[in-house]
């Protein structure tokens, strides 16, 4: 299980409204009736009817789909992390690794220095 969603967060992106359960920290990124809908962990039938209404009902699922681009463009823009993990392989591909920071962190140190 992914607990942050973020699969959920990608299909937000590309405007699609969303079903998810309501456990971990998915309430947290799907708001029910606005970005999609939450059903009970293990409920089969409000999975069911959640697919049923959101596969029937055009306006709700474009209204829905409208709203969770649009939450998902304010709220997860991944273009920062995406800049600064660009820079941190272009560091790592341009500096020899004997040098990178990194690797001291990833220095084995003696627990008891006596």
């Amino acid at each position: 299980m992914e607990p942050f969603g973020l699969p959920l967060a990608e299909a937000m992106a590309t405007g699609l409204p969303c079903i998810g359960s309501r456990a971990g920290g998915i309430p947290g990124i799907l708001s029910d009736e606005v970005t999609g809908l939450l059903v009970e962990r293990g409920d089969v039938e409000g999975l069911t009817q959640a697919l049923r209404r959101l596969a029937t009902d055009t306006a709700i699922r474009e209204q829905m789909g409208r709203e969770a681009r649009r939450r998902a463009e304010q709220y997860f823009d991944w273009s920062v992390p995406a800049a600064r993990l660009e820079s941190l392989y272009s560091q790592a591909l341009t500096e020899p690794a004997a040098h990178h920071p990194a690797d001291a962190a990833w220095t084995l140190r003696p627990c008891n220095p006596d």
